[in-house]
């Protein structure tokens, strides 16, 4: 056989896990809307140097061009998967096409050096979409002050309590995922996170319909009660929906059946709850309109209530929760898992690396 044939990255390629191609042309990598640069220590960096001297026509590449292309067109995580689980039989066709030969990745003296470069690869990658997912999450990115201002009763410290855990878990992924240890530790404690926002959110909805359905108290307090009981709800459900991605992301795990199950979980009971509460703020919504027009009580709002400013409150949250607001979460869910198989491609530009954005 040929050295490539020997090579651990060309068996990963005759498989169809990995493509390597080389540039001729310049890329502009300072556009950091397109190109993520790896960020890694020393220690890292040499073992990047490490993939870098098992490509296939590395050298030919590295010399005219400075620039070889890596794609992993089922995601980098599914190719982590087959190496964690022994490795994977390949057979290696010759150049007339006929099969020469067999190769077991977990054999190969080279796999060890491909494995902690995947490794590195694969964390980075994650991370940025990690980010993308967050950002889109506005409740749980609220600073503490913001977030203290709504919470209530004993559901307060408990919930803060675990949105703190999700964010420690978030903030230092890279750092976690190196530790063996501490990842199976973070991964328990993030579905407990999940646990407890889950039984808070079906708290926080109860809560609602028992305050919008009981006819003591102003209106306005219960309308003051009611925003500040849906604030509490959207930061709950955001906080499940992240430890549902940060435990996929900490895992690693690729599998169809267990991400198809659990996008499906998600979508669902997000719907559920928002037609709940639905129900509830159009219910506050007639009380609202009927009390303004002195049908349902002569009491008047006061001058700390707004009446007309309440009832176009809710009347903008009811359009939103029918016109999108269901979309735009079911979105981020969908484009979250896919992403963790999504084709992933990184360009190896001497001793930099950069993954393709998007």
């Amino acid at each position: 056989m040929s050295d490539n044939e020997n090579n651990a990255l060309f068996a990963l390629e005759q498989a169809g896990l990995i493509k390597i191609d080389s540039v001729d042309k310049p890329i502009n990598f300072s556009d950091s809307t397109k190109y993520k640069k790896l960020s890694a220590d020393e220690v890292e960096s040499l073992q990047l140097q490490g993939l870098i001297s098992q490509m296939p026509m590395a050298a030919a590449s590295i010399a005219s061009s400075h620039l070889c292309i890596l794609t992993f067109p089922k995601g980098i995580t599914g190719v982590l998967t087959k190496l964690k689980q022994g490795g994977f039989g390949s057979m290696l066709k010759g150049a007339d096409g006929k099969f020469v030969g067999t190769a077991s990745i977990h054999l190969l003296k080279d796999a060890a050096v491909i494995m902690q470069a995947f490794t590195i690869m694969s964390i980075v990658s994650s991370q940025y979409f990690l980010a993308n997912i967050n950002s889109r999450l506005t409740m749980i990115n609220q600073k503490i002050d913001n977030i203290l201002g709504f919470l209530y009763g004993d559901k307060k410290a408990e919930l803060l309590s675990e949105l703190s855990y999700a964010k420690r878990a978030y903030d230092n992924y890279s750092s976690l995922m190196s530790n063996e240890y501490q990842r199976t530790a973070t991964i328990v404690g993030i579905q407990q996170s999940g646990k407890v926002a889950l039984k808070d959110i079906e708290f926080y909805i109860q809560d609602l319909h028992n305050i919008v359905g009981s006819d003591t108290g102003h209106i306005g307090e219960t309308y003051e009660n009611a925003m500040m009981i849906r604030d509490s709800l959207n930061l709950s459900l955001q906080l499940y929906v992240m430890c549902c991605m940060l435990e996929i992301y900490y895992s690693q795990n690729t599998d169809k059946s267990f991400i198809d199950n659990l996008e499906h979980e998600l979508v669902s009971y997000i719907e559920k709850c928002n037609s709940r509460v639905l129900s509830d703020l159009s219910v506050l919504k007639t009380k609202l309109i009927t009390s303004e027009s002195g049908v349902r009580s002569k009491i008047p709002f006061g001058q700390k209530y707004d009446t007309n400013k309440a009832i176009q409150t809710l009347t903008d949250i009811i359009d939103s929760i029918h016109e999108g607001e269901t979309l735009s979460i079911r979105n981020i869910v969908h484009e979250s898992m896919a992403a963790i198989t999504k084709e992933v491609v990184f360009y190896i530009d001497n001793n930099d690396v950069y993954c393709l954005a998007g």
